[in-house]
Parts: structure tokens; C-alpha cells; sequence
């Protein structure tokens, strides 16, 4: 107020600015407040923060900032208002060295956020890598698969899940590749079993039309076996098909095992007399034995191997068996005196079409079915069959089968 009415207007203010500093200077125009300083050090503009402006808001000292929040207050001369008083107050991270400092620290940090970002683009890029090269191989070997190339593996390079699966699926191929063989070989020896009778039967019906050989007792008898022959052979290939689906019949009931046994050694007396051999039953049929099971499955087990003791043990030999109940299980072991098997042969016994002389006849040889179809059977009953070296010098044929539960009352 004492400025204008000094000098009228705020020309003179404008044009003598020193005069403006030493007024604010003086001591009492604040009260008891000390006066601001005419130039704030923290300021980088070199502006002060003490604001005047003329009754239409135009600037005599001091230009307010876009971030400033200015509070005015009127000087009033006269009655009348003249100017405006104010103090820029500005937001300490909005301006000055701090403001710098935070720019700074911005750009330091979006350069730092943009190369973390980068560097774990990088790292996903190789861990995906990682990952997609061995699920790419497992691709492409099960493509392979479905091409019905059954020899394509795996490697397998570390040791997580990835790894296991690899492994697994060389497991896999492995099997199918086994499986594969097995079923040509299980073609190619049921064709060759079949091919045998029918040349036999062939020749002969020929040699009957050409009148080479005249109709006899003997050559009927001779074509009636190689038909039974060929019957038997497609019997047994159902049964194993049946087998394989799991549909072989089965009547299961509490059956008496040792009866089942004795009743079908009593009906091979006369065929063990023919081939001079001696059989030893070392079971107690009076004992109440039973299991769950299907008696005629269990007959046709028991025909099976002694079927195998009439066609090789040589006359003259024995047949000896045994059984005994041990860990709820009915042991049978039906041990002949031979000739036996090679040891490397007895784990095989139980494959189709397997013989252990393959230069051996049909007539002697049999299909070899028998075996495949008693386990089978036996595996169906819960149980399981195995083969040994006899204590008589042949072969062992174990049966366990489990007990049946006692029923109360």
C-alpha cells in the first residue's frame, strides 16, 4: 500500500525493483514473522517466491509456474483494490533439484525395467527351448509310432518329468515293437501249422483221385487224423482268441480240485499204459480241497499236461504228482523223469506256437497251444503256473491255485 500510494501506480514498482527487495527487507512490514527471502536458494528458476500483481492479474514481480498453487490476498488503497499479494507455494518433487532428481531416477529405472524385461524375454526364450525340444522329439516319434515304425526311440537327456516320459515312451515303442514280432511270428507259425495237415490231406485226397492210392481202412484212418488234427489246432487258436478278450466261459463254483485230478488221471490209465509210463499220485482225494472255479477249465489243464507226458517222456518213465496246501494256495507240481528241457527254454514253454526242438513232427510235437492255453486258465483262476527242472531228471510243471473261504454253518 505505502509502494503505491508512493508512487501512484505500480510503473514505478516495475521499473525499480531493487526498491521492491529492501521493502520486503524491512523488518515490521511481517509482524512478528520474519520476512521470506527475496531469493528462495532452493529456486532453480532465480525467481522469487513472493508474487505482486496488478488489479487485473497481470504480473508486476515474480511469474507464477504451472505447477504453483498461489494464495492471494487483496492491497486495498483508498477503498479500492489495487493489486494482489501472494506466496508460491510448489510441490517439493515438482520442481528444482528434487524434481531433477526424480526425472533422473525415472529414466534410470524405465533403462533398468526395460532390461529386466529383456533379460527374462531371453531366459524364457531358452527355458522354452528347453522345454519344446524334447516335447518336439515326442512328437515326432509318436507320428513315427502311428507309421507303424515300431524301432524309433527316444533319447533321453535329463532326468525331470520330460525325461521319465521319454523313457516311458521308449518303454512303450519297446513293447509294441515285441508285440509286433510276436504277431508275425504268431501268423507265420499258424499258417505253417496249418499248411502241414492241409498238404497232408491234399496229397492224399490227389493221390486217391488218380488212383495212385485205392480208398482203405488205412488212408481213411491217415485222413481222419490229419482233420482231427487241424480241428484240435482251431480249437485251441479259438480258445486263446476267447482268452485274449477275456470271454473264455467259465462256470465258477466251490469245486474239489484232487477230484477234478484223480478223475482225469483214472481216464489216462489207458493211454499212460500204452506209452509203459508209471504214475505216482501223492494227494489225498478224501481231503475237503476246494477253490472257486470252473471244473471243466481245470480238466482240460490237467488233459493238457498229460497230453505233453504221453507225446515226451520217453517209455518206460515216470510221472510223478505231488500237492500240498501252503499259504492258502493248492500247490500241484507234476514232475516227469524226462528227457527235459535246456534251462533257457523253461521260461518260454508258455508261448504260443513254442517248441523247444523246432525240427520236431506235429505227430509227436503237438501245436504247441497246450501250455499257453493252461496258464491261461490257471491265471483266470486267480492262480499261477510255472515251469522247473525235475528232481527226476525232466520236466516240472507247477500249479498254485488259491483256497477257496470257508462258508459258516
Amino acid at each position: 500500500q505505502e509502494v503505491y500510494q508512493t508512487f501512484g501506480s505500480w510503473e514505478g514498482m516495475r521499473a525499480d525493483k531493487e526498491h521492491w527487495q529492501h521493502q520486503l527487507r524491512l523488518r515490521g512490514h511481517f509482524g512478528t514473522v520474519s520476512p521470506p527471502p527475496a531469493e528462495d536458494p532452493d529456486d532453480w528458476r532465480g525467481e522469487p517466491r513472493v508474487l505482486l500483481v496488478d488489479d487485473r492479474l497481470q504480473p508486476i514481480i515474480g511469474t507464477p509456474g504451472p505447477d504453483d498453487e498461489i494464495r492471494l490476498v487483496p492491497i486495498a488503497v483508498d477503498g479500492k483494490t489495487v493489486g494482489w499479494l501472494g506466496l508460491r507455494k510448489r510441490e517439493p518433487f515438482k520442481s528444482g533439484p528434487p524434481a531433477a532428481l526424480v526425472k533422473v531416477q525415472t529414466q534410470q529405472l524405465s533403462i533398468l525395467g526395460a532390461a529386466v524385461i529383456a533379460l527374462t524375454a531371453f531366459i524364457a526364450f531358452l527355458f522354452s527351448r528347453h522345454l519344446l525340444k524334447p516335447i518336439q522329439r515326442l512328437a515326432r516319434g509318436t507320428r513315427e509310432l502311428a507309421d507303424r515304425n515300431f524301432q524309433v526311440r527316444i533319447a533321453s537327456t535329463t532326468r525331470d518329468e520330460l525325461g521319465q516320459l521319454a523313457d516311458n515312451f521308449n518303454t512303450m515303442a519297446e513293447t509294441l515293437e515285441n508285440d509286433e514280432t510276436m504277431r508275425r511270428q504268431w501268423l507265420t507259425d499258424i499258417s505253417h501249422e496249418l499248411r502241414t495237415p492241409l498238404a497232408v490231406l491234399r496229397g492224399e485226397i490227389e493221390a486217391l483221385q488218380d488212383g495212385v492210392h485205392k480208398p482203405s481202412p488205412s488212408n481213411l484212418a491217415s485222413l481222419h487224423a490229419e482233420i482231427i488234427r487241424i480241428s484240435k489246432l482251431v480249437e485251441d487258436l479259438h480258445l486263446l482268441s476267447l482268452a485274449d478278450a477275456d470271454r473264455l466261459p467259465f462256470r465258477t463254483q466251490q469245486v474239489s480240485p484232487v477230484q477234478v485230478l484223480s478223475k482225469t488221471v483214472a481216464s489216462y490209465h489207458t493211454r499212460f499204459r500204452q506209452h509203459a509210463i508209471e504214475i505216482d499220485l501223492q494227494i489225498d482225494d478224501s481231503k475237503d480241497i476246494r477253490i472257486k472255479g470252473d471244473a471243466n477249465r481245470l480238466e482240460q489243464v490237467f488233459t493238457n499236461i498229460f497230453e505233453n507226458a504221453c507225446k515226451y517222456v520217453s517209455p518206460g518213465g515216470n510221472l510223478n504228482i505231488a500237492g500240498e496246501c501252503r499259504d492258502q494256495s493248492l500247490v500241484l507240481l507234476f514232475a516227469d523223469s524226462g528227457p527235459g528241457v535246456p534251462e533257457d527254454a523253461l521260461p518260454r514253454l508258455f508261448d504260443r506256437l513254442y517248441r523247444v526242438d523246432p525240427s520236431r513232427n506235429r505227430d509227436s510235437g503237438g501245436s504247441g497251444l497246450g501250455l499257453s492255453i493252461c496258464q491261461h486258465i490257471v491265471q483266470s483262476h486267480g492262480g499261477r503256473i510255472w515251469a522247473e527242472k525235475s528232481a527226476l531228471g525232466g520236466l516240472a510243471i507247477g500249479i498254485a491255485l488259491p483256497l477257496a473261504e470257508k462258508e459258516n454253518g
